[in-house]
Parts: structure tokens; C-alpha cells; sequence
């Protein structure tokens, strides 16, 4: 390894790949002991200046954490089985009239029709019927093409002098991608809420629980949870179809499990594809390679300092930890590009040293991602 656990990106800025990195950054923190706060040029504000549960501080994360934890709890994922097999079963039937075609399938568009639809539904009770249309709407190419910006607008924010001057030459197509993409959330959130309905979403499950939430603010979480559990998910299924292709024995062990313990369609549960233990250390391994985000989310250490892995620092010094690095490093993995699922199954052997809580792919502590399961 050319570099140790611990580098330099900038003045004030660390970057570390040691497991422990995620209990001091991000963890919950002793009584008294201040948090180390997100990096708020790390996160852009919402379009209408609303906090969000990510970009939220502290205590607004904490409230909307309460608002939005029964809508994605394992009850209320066991309650949306349904429509979760009714979207899936359009993916499989769209894949089987590709097929006989003989023509090549772009699957990350498919993962992308699929998880789209799903989070519509979930958020609106509205699909956007994009496994029905097989294309992208306005809304969703907007936020496939707002990531462009997202990433530079955070690259440049970290050089004000730069940003400054950048600020005077953003391109008139992302701002306006950038608008489209909120206004279209906000758009639905309001259809939603005006005619109500019979099914069990988001807003349905916020509604029981009497909450305090206003509707610009609903407005921004529904942002945030249509970009956060679509493209994301897309990424990572799509990495793990081309792993399973390109690896067919590991594809063979994985059809065996899955086909003997659901024998018939109806079979297939979300409570039974809990148990299969190969499913679950292929998804692992895809996470490892395709997760949600590759770089690290800056925190910023407390005005009085604070210690990260045995190491004092400066109050106002960014840290984090990396993703890809940290997951792809030989210190932490044996054979860290391969794509290996016994990994997570077989951890006396080659890959006893592997250090597998280094594995965070939704980050660690009481601001990890609401809706990883």
C-alpha cells in the first residue's frame, strides 16, 4: 500500500480507513462530548431552503428521524411486499420480451425504471409508470443528469476564491435541472396530499404518528428520499448483475439457494430471502464494491478538538472515511477487487483477517441512512 490508514487531502482535512474512524467520526458520543458536525459545504441546501433528515442539523435530523422511522421499518417494509413484487414482476416481464428480441438489455436503465416506480409509489402512491413507458420522464432524467452538478458545485465549494468566480459561469441547464428536479417532488407531494389515499405510504404512516411537520418541509424530504433510494439502489444492482454474469459459479450457488428455498413464485418473501445466507454475502460484496457513495461525508472536529484513531486533532479539521478506498484496501480485505462472497460467510479461513465492519455503505451512529433496510 503506497499510502497509510491516515492522509492528508488538504490543510485541514484528513481522510482515514481505519474501522475505528467510524465509532470516532460519526458515532454516538459520550455524555457531554460535542458531535462532529456535517461539513455544510459538503451538502448543498434544499432548493426552498428547508432542512431535510440529511442535510438537517442535529436536532431537526432527530425530529424528522421520529417523523419517518415506521415508514421504513421491517413492518412497513413487509406491508409494501406487494407493490414491491407487482414492480418486480414488471421488471421481469419487460427483461423476458428483451429477451426474445435477442438484442442487448441496458440493465442499469431497467434497475433504474424499477427502483423510480417503487419510491414513487412509496412516497406519492403515484408511479411514474417508467417500467410501463420503458424511458426516463423529465423528472427523472433531471436527476440523473443533476449529479453532474451536485459533484462539482462540492468540489469547488471547498475553494471559495475558485467558487466565487465558477458561481458566475454555471451553466443555465443545471440550475434549471436543478429546480426541476425539487419542483417535481414538490408537485406530488401536494397531489398526494390533496386527494389522500387508501394505500400505506410515507405520509400515510407520518400522518398517523400526529407529527409536527410543515409542508415545505415535506417537500425537501421527499427530495431526498426519491434520489436516495432509487439511483442508489440502481448502482448497486446493477454492479451486482455484472459480477454474478461475469462470475457464473458464483451465479450457479446463488440460483441453487434461491430456487430451493422458493420453489414457486409465491414463495419469494421478504421475510424468506432474509434467510438465505449467500444472497445476503453477495449483496455484502456488492455493497463493498458498489456502494451508495465512494467518497466519504465530511465531518467537521469540534471547536474543542476531538480524537480520531489514537490521534489528536484541531478543532475545525475535516475528516472522514473514504468508501471505495477504505473497502478496497489490502489493509482491510484479502484480494480487496475480487468479487467474493464467501467473504461474509467463510470468516476462518482465507478471509479471517479481513476486517468486515469496515464495511459502513450507509454510513455509521444515529445519522446512518433511515432507509438501509
Amino acid at each position: 500500500m503506497k499510502y497509510g490508514s491516515v492522509v492528508r487531502l488538504g490543510p485541514n482535512e484528513l481522510s482515514f480507513i481505519d474501522v475505528q474512524a467510524w465509532k470516532d467520526i460519526y458515532g454516538h458520543r459520550k455524555a457531554g462530548k460535542a458531535e462532529f458536525t456535517k461539513d455544510p459545504n459538503f451538502f448543498d441546501a434544499s432548493v426552498n431552503g428547508e432542512q431535510d433528515i440529511v442535510r438537517g442539523d442535529n436536532p431537526t435530523h432527530s425530529r424528522f428521524r421520529k417523523v419517518f422511522s415506521n415508514s421504513f421499518s421491517d413492518r412497513a417494509l413487509k406491508q409494501q411486499e406487494s407493490l414491491l413484487k407487482e414492480h418486480v414482476n414488471k421488471l421481469v416481464r419487460n427483461l423476458t420480451a428483451q429477451a426474445k428480441t435477442g438484442a442487448a438489455v441496458d440493465m442499469a436503465k431497467q434497475y433504474n425504471f424499477t427502483t423510480f416506480d417503487i419510491m414513487a409509489d412509496l412516497t406519492f402512491s403515484e408511479s411514474l409508470g417508467l417500467l410501463d413507458g420503458n424511458d426516463y420522464n423529465d423528472w427523472v432524467r433531471a436527476i440523473v443528469n443533476n449529479w453532474q452538478f451536485i459533484v462539482v458545485m462540492r468540489m469547488l465549494k471547498s475553494y471559495k476564491t475558485f467558487f466565487a468566480i465558477f458561481s458566475w459561469f454555471i451553466p443555465k441547464q443545471w440550475r434549471e435541472e436543478r429546480l426541476k428536479m425539487f419542483n417535481y417532488a414538490a408537485v406530488r407531494v401536494n397531489r398526494r396530499l390533496e386527494r389522500g389515499t387508501t394505500k400505506s405510504d410515507i405520509w400515510d404512516q407520518m400522518q398517523q404518528r400526529d407529527a409536527s411537520i410543515t409542508v415545505a418541509e415535506m417537500h425537501a424530504n421527499a427530495e431526498v428520499f426519491m434520489v436516495g433510494g432509487s439511483e442508489t439502489t440502481a448502482t448497486l444492482l446493477s454492479g451486482l448483475t455484472y459480477y454474478l454474469l461475469t462470475n457464473p459459479e458464483k451465479m450457479g450457488k446463488l440460483k441453487q439457494e434461491i430456487r430451493t428455498a422458493c420453489p414457486r413464485d409465491e414463495d419469494v418473501t421478504v421475510e424468506r430471502l432474509q434467510g438465505l445466507k449467500y444472497l445476503h454475502a453477495c449483496v455484502e460484496e456488492a455493497l463493498r464494491h458498489y456502494s451508495p457513495s465512494v467518497i466519504g461525508h465530511v465531518r467537521i472536529v469540534p471547536e474543542e478538538g476531538g480524537s480520531v484513531c489514537g490521534g489528536w486533532l484541531p478543532g475545525g479539521t475535516k475528516v472522514s472515511v473514504p468508501h471505495y478506498v477504505a473497502y478496497h484496501s489490502p489493509t482491510n480485505f484479502a484480494r480487496p477487487r475480487e468479487f467474493i462472497p464467501e467473504r461474509w460467510i467463510d470468516t476462518d479461513g482465507e478471509f479471517a483477517t479481513d476486517k468486515r465492519d469496515i464495511l459502513q455503505p450507509f454510513s455509521y451512529g444515529p445519522r446512518n441512512c433511515i432507509g438501509k433496510k
